[in-house]
């Protein structure tokens, strides 16, 4: 979707890459870091505790919050740059990200795909079809047949 050789479409990548590498919910994953990287210590009356264990070299300390305030807040610039920049005109895809954003199904269909394809030209002619496709499923909601 994105030329990576673009300096600013790579800088967006690379952070966001970081962000998921360093900082996903390993809980969500099963509770296992990746490449063999758990480490779960056993108390007494409780059972296994999982650990986090930091980059000895940089910050050397172990913590069971794996994200401190102003770590958060840098993951959060990095997200918010990234949707201020894929909804503007440079990231060539403001049109998709509108017709994502109007709530409206996303067909899966090669036609339906076509026709979306066909109103990505102008913001004018996106608007047509988002407003043609939300009135008729208000008509299918409303069962005004």
């Amino acid at each position: 979707m994105f030329d990576l050789n673009d300096v600013k479409v790579s800088k967006n990548f690379n952070s966001l890459k970081n962000i998921k590498e360093n900082y996903r919910n390993y809980y969500a994953h099963g509770g296992f870091e990746k490449r063999g990287a758990s480490l779960y210590f056993h108390f007494p009356g409780l059972g296994a505790l999982p650990a986090l264990l930091s980059n000895i070299k940089e910050k050397p300390h172990f913590s069971f919050f794996p994200v401190e305030e102003d770590e958060y807040k840098k993951i959060n610039n990095v997200i918010n740059e990234f949707n201020i920049w894929v909804r503007s005109e440079e990231s060539k895809m403001n049109l998709p990200i509108k017709y994502i954003e109007s709530g409206l199904n996303i067909p899966c269909d090669p036609n339906g795909l076509d026709e979306i394809k066909k109103h990505l030209s102008s913001v004018e002619s996106l608007n047509k079809l988002i407003e043609y496709h939300s009135h008729i499923s208000d008509i299918h909601d409303n069962m005004d047949y």
